[in-house]
């Protein structure tokens, strides 16, 4: 599972090819931001840099001064063709490189495709709504389309357990098949919401009245978190997004129980934890287990080293009661003779 942590910039790992596409048109953009920067910060401090001098030492440095203001006015550069022309062209071709990418990943974004699965989300205020409509199931010999839902709500605080995450867990997790093409339908029962998860490269709007649809290809398995991106209401921080991404043959196995058993395959919080907690509990588990069993055997040994020397100032306070008690008889006989 990828989590992010604290103080992290930048994008998440990407999950479908069209993230990949974003962050390549985001490092591709900077390159010429950087480029830009650049030219635009050497051109201000070198006109800076004259005008200093000018205003500060006129005397010193009126030749060099006069040389440079000469060089700036002369017709080459204040009215020259040339450098008007590169001016004009270079910002259309960065233009240009910039936009033969954006136009292919936005292009790729929108692009129809006759995909594998689908899944219907529905925003509400506030938690979202999730079916598969097309699970078809045999009763009696006869095939009837059971659309599945169920609805995922923001887990409270006092009811996270370890591994969760606080404001982004959900009492349920939707399930999507790894490596195969799946549509998104979005829409909304209420008020405007926003379906987004950055690590996707998804984010659209649930408009009620309306469907909206995204494609994708999850290429790695995990657990991808979201939220509500559209403020739509006084719970908007409180609509997250949590999609668990099995292995295409697993969920194919999914499926297939769900239609015998005609049951829901949304996968409870305990449940799915149990199985993606255990290589992230065992090591923590051994090594409390270690910790606690040093602690132990720390107690026992200053427990023993405390009795040794609780028995050996025992023995001497017996010793020094029975010497003492020999003085005294010794006493006592004296005084009798």
């Amino acid at each position: 599972m990828r989590e992010t942590f604290d103080w992290k910039f930048g994008f998440q790992d990407p999950v479908t090819p069209v993230m990949e596409g974003i962050i390549d048109l985001h490092n591709h953009i900077f390159f010429f931001l950087i480029v830009i920067f650049v030219t635009v910060a050497s051109i201000f401090y070198a006109t800076m840099k004259i005008f200093f001098y000018d205003f500060h030492f006129p005397k010193r440095y009126t030749q060099v001064i006069y040389q440079r203001a000469i060089m700036l006015m002369d017709n080459r550069v204040s009215h020259g063709t040339n450098l008007e022309i590169i001016w004009t062209i270079t910002p259309s071709i960065i233009l240009v490189l910039i936009a033969i990418p954006s136009f292919s990943l936005l292009y790729s974004m929108e692009e129809v495709l006759n995909p594998s699965f689908n899944f219907k989300v529905i925003g509400h205020q506030w938690y979202w709504a999730y079916e598969i409509p097309d699970i078809s199931v045999n009763v009696y010999g006869q095939e009837f389309i059971l659309p599945m839902n169920t609805e995922a709500n923001i887990t409270p605080d006092d009811e996270l357990i370890f591994g969760e995450h606080r404001l982004l867990t959900t009492d349920y997790f939707i399930e999507m098949p790894a490596d195969a093409h799946i549509r998104t339908i979005v829409t909304s029962m209420d008020v405007l919401h926003s379906w987004a998860i950055p690590a996707f490269g998804v984010k659209i709007d649930a408009v009620p009245g309306r469907l909206n649809q995204t494609f994708m290809y999850l290429q790695r398995t995990g657990i991808f978190y979201g939220q509500c991106s559209e403020l739509c209401g006084v719970s908007h921080g409180f609509m997250p997004i949590v999609i668990r991404v099995i292995p295409h043959s697993d969920y194919a196995d999914l499926v297939d129980n769900a239609k015998a058993q005609g049951t829901l395959y949304f996968t409870r919080k305990l449940d799915m934890l149990s199985e993606i907690n255990a290589a992230k509990l065992d090591p923590l588990k051994k090594a409390v287990t270690d910790s606690l069993h040093h602690h132990i055997q720390q107690i026992i040994a200053s427990n023993k080293i405390n009795a040794a020397r609780e028995a050996q100032e025992a023995q001497a306070a017996q010793e020094v009661h029975w010497t003492r008690r020999t003085l005294n008889q010794i006493i006592a006989l004296r005084r009798g003779k």
